[in-house]
Order: structure tokens, then sequence, then C-alpha cells
């Protein structure tokens, strides 16, 4: 069937929606598991309004060409749609105005013959270095790959503007950036690059892969694959962005030493933590907001939280997705003296070795409503192991074949 307008399509001869910018793009791919996926389309432009696609039947695939960014939410009727990629994309729809202003422009264009310019926009800089990234400025980099030659210190306000997610890439082999006032990054994809931020770090249509953490001292256990806050008033803003094998010790993506993060719109694929936290871990007075997120193939391997690890901390999420998650206890989340509020979720196959396939909550309060729990499996409590908790709230909330071995499947 097909629908009103050019960019979005139904194959009559298989069951893939597609939403079209250019015909040699690459694809982002969503796997909706149920009828009635709730999806965000718009016609022309960026992956930004929610929409219905009401005919979109039992393993319909939505395939997000380059031009379009996403935002992934929940239908009370359906069912949260699963991600799944055949490649590392994802774009991004913010533009350079809406970027925070810097005091001074540089940019860069690593496709010109030589580095002889003046970073102006007519003459731009060839190579990313250090020394170029000044504070209060915004940095324009054109579409290329980038070598960063040493880590870049923050004391105020700068601002890294890429001119394609996909085709902008900085390079760099661990700590790329220490974070003292204020970094911004836009439509950038990061390898091997890790942040350690003290104050106010802001991300927008991103890709991270292949970060390995810092520590503060050396010889000490690494935090936060791709991200660190290690001060308790550090703020994170994160949005329509792509965390995808990123490692640590301890948070695989993204570790939160107190303070604030804010995550949407945004994709978790294939993280992982030696001990806990496989995506996430949040700890000591950390105020977390997790909506329209999705979590794929996290694992602590040795400790709990096989995506998401919260300890004296609070939770709202709204419209995860937590799939094929692994960890010793709450595979999907692990909780402990921590508020937790969840609402309209979706978690399905993760798998705990003793207690909480899915849910691990320990002290504080517990509320859970609208969610689904598909296939979860543990030893005790295949979905959810609730122990000591303040108070629980339990409404509306879905559970489908899950599985323990000793009680309470």
């Amino acid at each position: 069937s097909s629908r009103e307008g050019n960019a979005l399509e139904k194959s009559s001869s298989s069951s893939e929606v597609n939403f079209k910018s250019s015909n040699d793009s690459q694809d982002l791919k969503l796997n909706a598991s149920q009828n009635n996926p709730a999806l965000t389309a718009k016609e022309e432009g960026n992956f930004t309004e929610m929409q219905k696609l009401n005919d979109a039947g039992n393993g319909d695939r939505l395939v997000l060409n380059e031009g379009y960014a996403f935002n992934q939410g929940f239908n009370p009727n359906g069912q949260t749609p699963l991600c799944e990629t055949d490649n590392e994309i994802l774009s991004s729809s913010v533009t350079e105005t809406e970027v925070l202003a810097g005091n001074r422009d540089y940019y860069f264009d690593a496709s010109v013959e030589n580095d002889n310019g003046d970073g102006s926009a007519d003459n731009p800089y060839k190579y990313l270095t250090a020394s170029r990234i000044s504070d209060n400025s915004n940095i324009h980099l054109a579409n290329g790959e980038y070598d960063l030659d040493r880590f870049v210190v923050s004391y105020g306000s700068i601002n890294i503007i890429g001119e394609n997610t996909n085709q902008t890439i900085i390079r760099f082999n661990g700590l790329g950036f220490y974070v003292l006032n204020s970094l911004t990054l836009t439509n950038l994809t990061l390898v091997g690059l890790s942040i350690q931020n003290y104050a106010n770090l802001n991300v927008t249509g991103c890709v991270f892969k292949y970060g390995s953490g810092s520590s503060l001292y050396p010889n000490e256990p690494t935090f936060g694959g791709a991200i660190y806050c290690a001060d308790e008033s550090s703020t994170l803003y994160v949005k329509d962005s792509l965390f995808m094998n990123n490692s640590a010790v301890y948070g695989g993506a993204i570790y939160m030493d107190g303070g604030i993060l804010s995550v949407s719109d945004s994709v978790f694929i294939d993280n992982y933590a030696n001990l806990y936290g496989g995506s996430i871990a949040c700890e000591w007075g950390s105020n977390v907001t997790l909506l329209r997120t999705c979590i794929l193939n996290s694992k602590s391997n040795s400790d709990a939280g096989g995506a998401i690890y919260l300890k004296y901390s609070d939770l709202v999420a709204s419209s995860l997705n937590i799939t094929n998650s692994f960890a010793t206890f709450g595979s999907a989340i692990t909780s402990l003296s921590s508020d937790v509020d969840i609402s309209d979720s979706y978690f399905e196959t993760n798998y705990a070795c003793y207690n909480g396939g899915a849910i691990f909550h320990m002290y504080g309060d517990f509320t859970a409503e609208s969610n689904k729990f598909i296939g979860n499996s543990a030893r005790n409590g295949g979905a959810l192991f609730v122990d000591n908790s303040k108070s629980v709230f339990l409404k509306r909330n879905d559970f489908i074949d899950n599985n323990a071995t000793i009680c309470a499947g």
C-alpha cells in the first residue's frame, strides 16, 4: 500500500516501509515486533513527528535512509519497535543555527590539498589539531575523516558541528575531550574517543563507537566507554544519537558519578561493562531521564545491570526498549536504593543468572505502568525481582512467556 507523500512507501511484495532521501544512502532499520507500532514520520526533511503506521503487520521493518533521523515512540495499543542495524548509521535533524553560539568560527575540510589555510570559511584548515580547538569557538567540520592529535581541554564554550553525522568522522584513541566548562557536539561520528565531563556536555545527532572509557588516575578501572561524567554537578544531554561497541569496567557507554543525565530518541547497541552497567551506570545522586530510547545486546560480564545500573539515583523512563541484555542480576535494569518510575516500555529476552530477568530492584520506590515483559528469564523473578522496596506500584503491565528456574516466573 502507499501513503500520502513521496517520502513514505510500502512495497506490496515485502514488509518494508521505506523513508527515502537518496538512492545511495545507507539504512538504519527499526524492526517492529507487533501490530501497530508507534513510529515517527514527516513527509519531507527529518523523522520528527509521531505517527502510527496502523497497517504495519507482524515483522514489518522500517528502513530509515541517510537523510532521516528517527524518533522511536511507544504505542499503548501496540508495541515499542525493536531496533537492529546493518551498519552504524544515524542522521541528525539539527542545523548549525540551532547550536549554541561561540565567539569565533573556524572551518576545517579534510579534502583540501594542503594545510595552508587560515581557518576561514573560504580557506579552511585541513587538519584538526587540539591547538586549533580554542575556547569560546565554533568548529565547523566538512565531511571527511579527522585524526585528532591529542586531547582537548575546554575551559570555555566549545561547539563542534559536523556537516553530516555519517560522513564527518573524528578519530582518536583514548580520552579526547576533558570538559571543564561546556562542550556541544553535533552531527559527528566519534571513533575510539571518550569524553570526561566535569561541567556541561550536549550531544545531538552523534555516533560514538569503540570507546574504551577513561579513569581519574593511571592504572585505575575505566568508567564510561564513551562518556564519563565525573562530577556531581555535571550535566549530560543526549538526543538522536547512537552508542555502539563501547566498553569500560563500569558503564559500557555512559557513567554518571552524580549530576543530571537526559537521553532521548537514541540507540545503544552492543555495549558492555566488565562489571556493572553494560550501557549506562549512574550512582551517587544522579537524576536520570530516558525517553524513546532503545538498548540492544547490552551486557555486564560479571555483575549487575546488563543495560542500566542505578545506585542512590533516581530514574524516570518512558518508551524504553531493552532487548537481549545479560547480567548476573537485573539484566535490563538493576536499581539499588534508587527511586524508579518506568512507563510504556518494552523488555524482551533479557537474561539474568540469578534474580530479576528484566529488573532487579532493592530499596527505594518502584513504579511500573503500562509496560510489556516478554520472554525474560532468571533463577528467581523471570521478569521482576523486588526486595525490601519502600513502595511498589504495578499497573496495566503485560507479562508474557517469562521464566524462572526456581520461583516467580
